[in-house]
């Protein structure tokens, strides 16, 4: 056996009972440190991984819609609607081909010239005269039964008016209805069995109150009473 041999067998034998001894062969210290770091970046790039593959949370939606937002319902009050009113037809005014038709007969000039539909309109209406409110229809009767009601009946007042306007001194019978309605105290017509008609009975200022044009419309309808 040479000497090399020799020396590298004791060699061998040295460091089998070194290890021997001391157990396993301790790993330097920078290899730890290099494991670390190793591993560390390793941890790193696997969060760096999962992060990009994590997906945002997706909210499922319920299964019941939400109910839509209810609409108010408006209530109808109970207020009722005004009543239409009712609208009278206009009469046709005359025409002058009326009123020469009717010349000789003032009665029918007199009906001709006026709006008999305004006149029983006026007839119907209630004033606020000088002797409180008052209605015509309220004191007159318009039909054939001459019915007396406050005052006398005006039924056929175009004959019976003939018979007066001597006695008044008007000269037609036209201006005995007119001067009637304007100045009532001039002339008291006769009373009846129910007794005599007092006097201021009827208002005493309807000259105020009606129009010329009014005046000569109520005339031409107290005078078609009964007229033909």
């Amino acid at each position: 056996m040479t000497l090399n041999r020799l020396y590298l067998m004791v060699t061998t034998l040295l460091i089998a009972a070194v290890v021997s001894a001391c157990g396993t062969v301790a790993t330097p210290d920078w290899q730890v440190a290099d494991a670390g770091e190793a591993e560390a970046v390793e941890a790193i790039e696997e969060d760096e991984a999962l992060e990009e593959l994590e997906v945002e949370p997706t909210v499922a939606p319920t299964s019941t819609p939400p109910p839509p937002t209810a609409t108010p319902t408006l209530v109808p009050t109970n207020t009722p609607m005004p009543e239409p009113t009712a609208t009278v037809a206009p009469t046709e005014q005359p025409t002058e081909e009326d009123v020469t038709e009717a010349d000789g007969d003032v009665v029918a000039q007199a009906i001709a010239m006026g709006d008999l539909e305004n006149g029983q309109t006026i007839f119907n209406a209630t004033y606020n005269t000088s002797s409180g409110p008052w209605i015509c229809a309220s004191c007159h009767s318009v039909d054939e039964s001459q019915l007396r009601l406050v005052g006398p009946g005006l039924w056929g007042i175009h004959e019976i008016a003939e018979t007066r306007i001597t006695e008044t001194g008007d000269e037609d019978v036209v201006v005995y209805v007119r001067n009637s309605i304007l100045h009532p105290n001039d002339y008291i017509v006769p009373g009846d069995d129910a007794g005599p008609y007092p006097e201021n009975l009827m208002p005493q200022n309807y000259g105020d109150l009606f129009t010329d044009e009014e005046l000569t419309d109520v005339v031409a309808y107290v005078l078609s009473l009964g007229h033909e």
